[in-house]
């Protein structure tokens, strides 16, 4: 935000800015010696923003508004794609490996993203960090028979959109 009189390259004092977002007020900016302020936005909500930013005006200088319109996307959509090596059923004893894949949905290549998170029966127990191109390799052995859902799942940022994918297990336990 930069305050200067018309035709001069020279800022000026301000003792404050009004700043709205859609007609609501987000902050009070200043005062400045050099008519310098800066402000840093964050979205709150997807779509369009009109930022605003408001000089009242004084007894030497005059009232002075200036408008900026921000649209802020969705992020877009992900999958990840799970195979499994093998079965999904099997001794306790014993392991199965999954290959993934994070992508945008409806595209054929992979894509990086930080971090997915493991959930075996709804509790967090690994995280993979997929490669460049998108793909990841996780290795589950189960720690008692039974039914269980592995839960893979992406958080989501601002790029990309949150997304998850299951598989379900059948453990058979060992006959004594």
């Amino acid at each position: 935000v930069l305050l200067a009189n018309t035709g001069e390259s020279e800022c000026t004092y301000v003792r404050s800015i009004v700043v709205s977002d859609n007609d609501e007020f987000v902050t009070l900016l200043g005062p400045s010696q050099d008519g310098v302020l800066s402000y840093e936005y964050v979205a709150t909500e997807i779509g369009t923003n009109e930022l605003s930013f408001m000089f009242v005006g004084n007894n030497t200088h005059a009232h002075s508004e200036s408008t900026i319109t921000i649209i802020v996307k969705e992020p877009d959509a992900t999958e990840i794609q799970l195979t499994v090596d093998g079965e999904t059923a099997f001794n306790q004893s014993e392991s199965s490996v999954i290959n993934g894949v994070f992508k945008f949905a409806d595209e054929n290549e992979g894509a990086y993203v930080d971090l997915i998170t493991i959930y075996e029966d709804g509790v967090e127990i690994a995280t993979a960090g997929p490669s460049d191109d998108g793909t990841f390799t996780y290795t589950y052995t189960p720690q008692k028979p039974g039914e269980h859902g592995l839960t893979f799942k992406y958080a989501g940022n601002n790029t990309h959109a949150a997304a998850e994918s299951s598989i379900n297990y059948h453990i058979r336990g060992y006959v004594l």
